[in-house]
């Protein structure tokens, strides 16, 4: 019978105790219940709660400032201007002069005019005497002037009465040039803009400066049509807040466009307020727009939310995150969007509920169920 060498026995053995080893090992590690992965923390995230665009009864647009009395002035008649009495930014009162045209040929033509004047009033006179002496004669001497002479007499007459009339439209029309080569204030103002400087030729009505009055201000404010009919119908409290002040100044609407605009689809309110007396107020400045509705108007119920809430899926559909009240985990939620109301603000057509809370900031870092919480020290938005 063959025997086994010491070596390969030692061997065998060797092996054997080391598979012992690995079983009682990983009965070890097999005893007790497995621990899962423990769940992300709640990610802090800005939230919002769904509502129409006037849930809170307050709306604050932006709108753009603008002198409410302005007028771009210019001459009625062409000429070289070789006055200008005005500067930007110069305050000038009503008949003050802005700019001067060269005169002198306008001079040349009121004397011209005022010369063809005296000359038709000479030739009237001579043949209202001539018409005068006929009819003297006709009546001392019925056959010495025949009916047809004077009639022709009096027909020198009418034409003679008839250039003089001329040549006086003539004289007034030559001093209204003369005069419009002085351009003057219309109004009290500020020149807020001047187009043409000294000793350059103009034409008529070619803007010279550009006059505006702030004893009152317009702010010009597009609407999105969601907000047209609250606005007309609900008589809503109007208010102006400017950057340099936290006061806010009373509005009235001065006019309101029924048409849209073609490009917008906005509709275009101008808002009046006498000018504020302790800041300053120049045009194109943007100024806030309070629009506080009352508690018992009855609004339409669009949903309107921050585009920053929106996110593509893979498939390239618009998304938001939706809170559950209970879990305050986030599920995925396809929406349909509508049109822009706001530089930042979006209408959704379907796929949201009033009152749902939804994810506002860092939507692109978030996962289907994780948890979330809102910012300590930022309270939850509404659709204000």
């Amino acid at each position: 019978m063959h025997e086994e060498s010491p070596s390969f026995t030692l061997s065998w053995m060797r092996r054997s105790w080391s598979f012992v080893i690995c079983l009682i090992l990983l009965s070890g590690c097999g005893g007790g219940t497995p621990e899962t992965a423990p769940l992300p923390p709640e990610r802090p995230a800005k939230l919002f709660t769904v509502g129409g665009p006037l849930a809170q009864r307050t709306v604050r647009m932006s709108g753009e400032v603008r002198a409410a009395t302005r007028a771009d002035l210019a001459f009625r008649v062409p000429g070289l201007i070789i006055e200008f009495a005005v500067k930007e930014g110069q305050q000038v009162r009503k008949g003050q002069l802005i700019a001067r045209l060269d005169s002198r040929d306008y001079q040349s033509r009121l004397r011209n005019a005022l010369g063809q004047l005296a000359k038709a009033k000479a030739k009237l006179q001579y043949d209202t005497t001539e018409y005068r002496r006929y009819v003297k004669i006709r009546q001392a001497e019925p056959g010495a002037v025949s009916e047809s002479l004077l009639n022709l007499k009096k027909a020198a007459m009418e034409m003679a009465r008839a250039e003089v009339k001329s040549a006086e439209a003539a004289v007034a029309e030559a001093r209204e040039q003369l005069a419009y080569t002085f351009l003057k204030a219309p109004f009290d103002g500020i020149v807020g803009r001047k187009y043409v400087d000294n000793f350059e030729f103009v034409v008529a009505k070619q803007p010279i400066v550009h006059l505006q009055n702030f004893s009152e201000i317009e702010i010009l404010l597009d609407l999105p049509e969601l907000m047209v009919m609250p606005l007309r119908k609900a008589k809503p409290k109007l208010y102006a807040q400017f950057a340099t002040s936290d006061k806010r100044y009373p509005l009235t609407i001065k006019e309101f466009a029924t048409q849209a605009d073609p490009l917008t689809q906005t509709y275009r309110v101008v808002l009046a307020t006498p000018a504020p007396q302790e800041i300053r107020i120049l045009p194109g400045m943007t100024a806030t727009v309070v629009i506080e509705l009352p508690h018992d108007a009855a609004l339409d119920t669009e949903i309107v939310i921050p585009t920053a809430a929106l996110f593509s899926d893979p498939d390239g559909r618009s998304c938001v995150w939706v809170v559950d009240p209970e879990t305050h985990q986030v599920h995925k939620r396809v929406v349909h969007t509508g049109r822009l109301t706001d530089s930042d603000r979006i209408e959704i057509v379907d796929g949201l509920k009033v009152d749902e809370t939804i994810v506002v900031s860092g939507v692109s870092r978030l996962q289907e169920g994780m948890k979330v919480r809102p910012y300590k020290d930022a309270p939850k938005e509404n659709a204000a």
